[in-house]
């Protein structure tokens, strides 16, 4: 069969055009994620007067606050850099036990329903954006991989 028959391209161009659409969504998801990472953790940072009272209704310390910005605005420049893999699942990880420890809080204050479970529907975004990473991330030792 010739190397140029169109049965033989179809395969590679539907796998190549799978994968961008993967790369375009996942983009999308994470600097979707980014952008309410890095505008949360710039109001913690501040200590904006609606996060103090958060934190008061709560039980916690309002100098958390400062602490949760800056994790915030880490996790936001970390995921959206391409380079240090380690650092990523480290912001990753981070928002995760984050998000979890928010979801936890709201139920120990006995907040609604909607804001006992916002963290986790915002966690759902985490996940897709991670599952995302995963699949189009280079595997160490193949083509197009930097190792």
């Amino acid at each position: 069969m010739n190397a140029r028959h169109p049965a033989t391209q179809a395969p590679a161009n539907q796998s190549s055009t799978r994968f961008n659409r993967l790369r375009v969504l996942y983009w999308t998801v994470t600097l979707f994620l980014s952008l309410m990472l890095l505008m949360g953790g710039i109001t913690e940072f501040i200590q904006h007067e609606s996060g103090k009272e958060i934190m008061r209704h709560l039980g916690y310390p309002v100098h958390v606050l400062t602490l949760l910005g800056l994790g915030k605005i880490l996790a936001a420049v970390t995921l959206i850099q391409t380079r240090i893999h380690v650092v990523k699942e480290w912001a990753y990880a981070g928002i995760t036990f984050n998000l979890v420890g928010a979801f936890a809080a709201r139920a120990n204050a006995g907040d609604s329903a909607a804001l006992i479970l916002s963290p986790l529907i915002f966690l759902v975004v985490v996940f897709v954006s991670y599952a995302l990473w995963k699949r189009i991330e280079p595997v160490p030792g193949t083509v197009g991989s930097a190792a």
